[in-house]
């Protein structure tokens, strides 16, 4: 490469990073050195205690996957926004956001996710789009700056479904959107009617009042939603996803490249 190339590559790079700091936000330009130094920074009793109580996956990932999630752990806490929304923010909150969302670049380079830049944690529920919203992702794609994403999620659907590993997770579904942002992942697929008829009615788990039994389904899973709601099956009861669809549960493999059977069982 000449050097007029050279220096019309490090110009454009430089124009890029500063169009990403004004549009965007300071965070959204990656400082690689200081995330090598995030990569490196051990977890302290307090977090590991947290994990192993509110984040189930964690006791049961291989030494190296733990090493791995761990890495993109203090990455995603050391570089991306994480704030609250008429709610005070605590290290239980922050960790088991994070530790949820990189358990998706679990067999991949967390830099998928770059894009996103800030997460918003609800108390309240959405005043928009009904009362069952739980999360949303927002997205934009800026001239010059590139793609960008923002994850709103509602605290007490994260954490129920934290609790009961049943293939409705919002902190997965959301971050599968932002994965999926600008691919169209599973839309080209030959399979992917098949497949959205398969999971449309699926039921995932019951529910229980006094009089009466509330069955929550798969739902949505037309579009975008195709691939979020799949991964959310995907990384808590793969065995379940396999057994309806087993031509999905490969894709989905094949995409995250990594098999969440070998930490859960269901």
């Amino acid at each position: 490469m000449s050097l007029v190339r050279r220096f019309v590559a490090w110009l454009r790079g430089r124009f890029i990073r500063y169009a990403r700091r004004k549009m965007i936000g300071e965070h959204a330009v990656v400082d690689h050195d200081r995330r090598a130094e995030l990569r490196l920074q051990p977890l302290t009793d307090a977090q590991r205690l947290l994990l192993d109580t509110w984040f189930p996956p964690f006791a049961r990932l291989s030494k190296p996957q733990r090493t791995k999630l761990v890495a993109d752990l203090q990455v995603f806490l050391g570089e991306k926004t994480i704030e609250g929304h008429d709610l005070e923010l605590d290290e239980r909150i922050r960790l088991v956001i994070a530790a949820s969302a990189c358990l998706l670049v679990l067999g991949l380079d967390i830099s998928v996710l770059d894009h996103v830049t800030r997460v918003v944690v609800r108390r309240e529920p959405f005043d928009t789009a009904g009362p069952d919203l739980a999360g949303r992702y927002r997205e934009a794609d800026y001239p010059f700056a590139g793609r960008h994403g923002e994850v709103e999620l509602l605290w007490s659907a994260v954490i129920d479904g934290v609790a009961r590993a049943e293939g409705d997770h919002v902190v997965v579904h959301e971050f599968a959107h932002a994965f999926d942002h600008g691919l169209s992942l599973l839309q080209a697929h030959a399979d992917r009617v098949a497949w959205e008829k398969a999971l449309a009615r699926l039921p995932l788990h019951t529910s229980y009042t006094k009089t009466h039994a509330v069955t929550q389904i798969a739902g949505s899973v037309e579009g975008p939603e195709l691939f979020a709601t799949a991964s959310e099956m995907f990384f808590e009861v793969p065995r379940k996803l396999m057994q309806v669809t087993p031509t999905l549960f490969d894709e989905l493999r094949a995409i995250y490249n990594v098999d969440p059977r070998t930490f859960t069982t269901k």
